[in-house]
């Protein structure tokens, strides 16, 4: 990192990186994880805010995908699993509260919270729509079958930033065990006109899904394990790649001529999807 120079009979280190301009320091903590570029502010006085300003807070703090961690916390009995989570939605709180970035290309939250945090999690959002966030994503994890809280429920009312920069600045959505209708989605998907990625991983509240219109950006298209869903429609859009996971749905795919890629897994072993219709695709895979 620095270059040795001999002064007063002694080695020193001259340190170069800590000289460059604050926009690329900025860039440099924007390729750490959130505790990562947090450490660097004990370097010396010249770090001790840089990681404020850092573009991307990914705020993993427990690594669930890897060995055995996922397994290890679900089976913890309820009040160390709530202290935990808890814990957790403090400390991001206090990261938003130290934040003074004008914008943020990724936001992540990933975690055990259910709709207990709702509090916190709506001003998480809020708090990454006014940063023009471009890349989105909430992934708060599976509970066992015999909890009774539900999962957090995405606000409508936070939609009505129409107009703000969030909105048009949004590249990439992906939400897990996050509770979100298809009124909303359709919402993103006509409000969001850099949108091309979206990603929805067990919303149980999603029931109908209709992307439709030759003015909507998404080109990648992923529904997967959502248990009440019934239907999707996919017309007249630009969409170059659809994957799909869950039951029995009624799929239409109808004058999407970029739509070359089409991944359905079906938990049912039915030959055929309702009302399915397809344009001609260079590319089909299909798993039973």
């Amino acid at each position: 990192m620095g270059k040795r120079r001999k002064a007063t009979g002694k080695y020193n280190l001259v340190d170069r990186i800590s000289s460059l301009p604050d926009d690329i320091l900025v860039s440099i903590v924007s390729f750490l994880e959130i505790k990562e570029a947090a450490a660097t502010s004990i370097l010396s006085r010249r770090w001790q805010n840089v990681w404020k300003y850092t573009m991307t807070l990914n705020l993993e703090r427990t690594d669930f995908f890897a060995g055995d961690a996922f397994r290890r916390f679900k089976s913890l009995m309820e009040k160390p699993r709530y202290r935990r989570s808890h814990n957790y939605v403090d400390w991001v709180d206090g990261v938003l509260k130290h934040h003074r970035g004008q914008n943020l290309e990724r936001f992540r939250a990933c975690f055990f919270i259910d709709k207990r945090f709702r509090r916190s999690i709506d001003k998480w959002i809020k708090f990454a729509m006014e940063k023009r966030v471009e890349v989105l994503q909430l992934q708060f994890l599976a509970k066992r079958f015999r909890d009774t809280y539900e999962n957090y429920t995405f606000p409508s009312k936070l939609l009505g930033l129409e107009g703000g920069y969030a909105i048009k600045s949004l590249k990439v959505i992906f939400f897990q065990q996050v509770g979100v209708t298809g009124e909303v989605l359709e919402h993103f998907l006509s409000n969001c006109p850099a949108l091309e990625r979206l990603s929805v991983y067990a919303a149980k509240s999603l029931v109908s899904l209709r992307v439709v219109g030759p003015s909507i950006a998404l080109k990648y298209l992923v529904i997967k394990e959502c248990p009440e869903l019934k239907g999707i429609e996919i017309c007249e859009a630009n969409v170059v790649s659809f994957a799909y996971k869950g039951r029995k749905i009624d799929l239409l795919l109808r004058n999407v001529p970029l739509l070359v890629e089409v991944d359905i897994v079906k938990r049912e072993r039915h030959n055929d999807f309702m009302g399915l219709a397809l344009n001609p695709l260079s590319i089909l895979y299909i798993y039973i």
